[in-house]
């Protein structure tokens, strides 16, 4: 059931002259409600594109499998989201 997740996020009838829609927010909120290890570069993926609804959730997934946090209380999603994406870069693999 999480592959299908996976693949709905990135098909092509999900986006709408290159927006995303809608139910790419729902689906990553539903995967990382429980994110899985083995997940982590996918989580790390969905921080590269543009779709803020997605950032959030995969934050939130990325801090539940590493067990770490980065940034502040004050830091805003944007921040958090760039700190992310550094370390994943930096740390392809767990």
């Amino acid at each position: 059931m999480r592959d299908l997740l996976w693949s709905e996020l990135n098909a092509s009838y999900n986006f709408r002259k290159g927006q995303s829609l809608w139910v790419r927010g729902q689906i990553v909120e539903k995967l990382s409600s429980n994110p899985q290890k083995k997940e982590y570069t996918l989580f790390g993926n969905a921080l590269k594109g543009t779709d803020e609804k997605l950032h959030a959730f995969a934050i939130q997934a990325l801090e539940n499998i590493t067990q770490r946090k980065f940034g502040t209380v004050k830091s805003t999603v944007s921040e958090k989201r760039n700190l992310w994406i550094d370390f994943v870069r930096k740390n392809p693999k767990l």
